[in-house]
């Protein structure tokens, strides 16, 4: 049965959402570097079960299952993770950017539920915490002189559209359990052609975060179920 909160719209249910995923019995493993061909390679309905790691943007065009295998740990940025070569100055790092990033985010305490966002500040305040955009160079300092971890230094990409983008030529279910998402214009959106058949969206123990626009997923003529996402 159903529970009716007290704001008199929200529902509570017992309903394992996870019971309501696509029904293939056929699964396969992917990590950062190889889910772009598992994907595209995927057979309708299938689950994809994602290692730890930082993913780039994707997009859905079919039924998918998409987990991660260890909640929190499986993390889909706009810009990948980028090597960072230390200076001569303690603690501040030095890439060669080939996009100007709007922010970039350390992600190394996520697992706690915690991303830090390195403001842009002038050059000559190079003792304090931020990223310093130079020419073709972007210098990280951290925060606490905390030494940076290349893998969790992440750029945001304003400009793009979607960090997932669901879009199906066809009526579609697409399940995501356990994974984050960051930055984009939007974290995910959904746009489905079939406006007959709508593409259904369901997710599960999934955290979208720093969006900049005011949607964190946007369902343009598709469904969404969601249980326990923040």
């Amino acid at each position: 049965g159903f529970e009716l909160f007290g704001n008199g719209y929200e529902y509570k249910t017992p309903t394992d959402l996870a019971q309501s995923k696509n029904s293939s019995a056929n699964t396969v493993e992917a990590t950062p570097s190889t889910l772009s061909s598992v994907l595209s390679n995927a057979t309708a309905g299938d689950t994809i079960m994602l290692n730890d790691g930082i993913y780039s943007p994707i997009t859905i065009t079919k039924s998918i299952n998409i987990i991660a295998k260890n909640k929190n740990k499986v993390v889909f940025v706009p810009i990948p993770p980028v090597d960072f070569a230390e200076t001569s100055t303690p603690n501040v790092y030095s890439f060669t950017k080939t996009t100007a990033p709007t922010s970039v985010f350390d992600v190394s305490d996520i697992d706690k539920g915690i991303i830090r966002t390195l403001t842009s500040v002038a050059l000559g305040n190079i003792g304090t915490p931020g990223t310093y955009n130079v020419g073709s160079k972007i210098y990280v300092h951290m925060f606490n002189n905390k030494v940076a971890d290349p893998s969790a230094l992440l750029f945001d990409n304003t400009s793009l559209e979607a960090v997932i983008l669901i879009q199906p030529s066809a009526q579609s279910k697409v399940y995501l359990e356990g994974v984050v998402v960051i930055g984009g214009k939007r974290n995910i959106l959904a746009k489905d052609t079939s406006a007959a058949d709508p593409t259904t969206v369901i997710m599960k123990n999934c955290k979208l975060l720093r969006s900049n626009t005011n949607d964190a997923i946007s369902l343009l003529g598709s469904n969404g179920y969601f249980q326990n996402c923040e």
